[in-house]
């Protein structure tokens, strides 16, 4: 799990549903919950933090981008409110839930490897939990990749290989 926009952090009664969600969640599945700066500051400031701990969740300090593509790339699920960890989930084959009204990445709602949980106001605990237990009987393997056969740098270095040579 990732969490930092402030939609989701700065609202406490908002943050208080995430953790009661997440806390459910980890009666299943350990939850591995690389923190950000400010999400530990507002975990702390509404008393979530002592919530969340030893519940299942494992609060870690934040990750570097390899090291939380590792993460990833084990995961049952993804639930997160980051637009770049969509579509990463996408491309590793893991079922991903975004905290959010909208996304960057609508053709993973389209696959439906991803799903948006919000509503403007709160975020309904039964509603996540309900959503990433669906997610994770969810087989996403397989999906076509609707963002390119990651083949695009070569492809522009033929491109301008070929403009060169023309202009000679």
């Amino acid at each position: 799990m990732t969490l930092h926009r402030p939609s989701n952090v700065d609202d406490s009664s908002r943050l208080s549903e995430i953790v009661a969600a997440t806390r459910r969640i980890a009666r299943k599945l350990r939850v591995i919950f690389p923190a950000h700066p400010r999400t530990r500051a507002a975990l702390a400031k509404t008393g979530n933090r002592r919530a969340i701990s030893g519940s299942g969740v494992v609060i870690s300090k934040p990750l570097g981008y390899v090291e939380n593509l590792c993460l990833l790339n084990t995961a049952s699920c993804l639930v997160t409110d980051s637009g770049g960890m969509q579509k990463e989930s996408f491309l590793l084959h893991v079922p991903c839930i975004t905290l959010r009204s909208s996304t960057e990445w609508p053709e993973t709602l389209a696959k439906k490897a991803n799903q948006l949980v919000n509503d403007p106001k709160t975020v309904d605990k039964k509603v996540l939990v309900t959503a990433f237990d669906e997610k994770l009987r969810e087989e996403i393997r397989g999906l076509r990749n609707p963002f390119g056969g990651g083949r695009a740098s070569a492809r522009i270095a033929q491109l301008i290989h070929k403009s060169v040579e023309t202009q000679k």
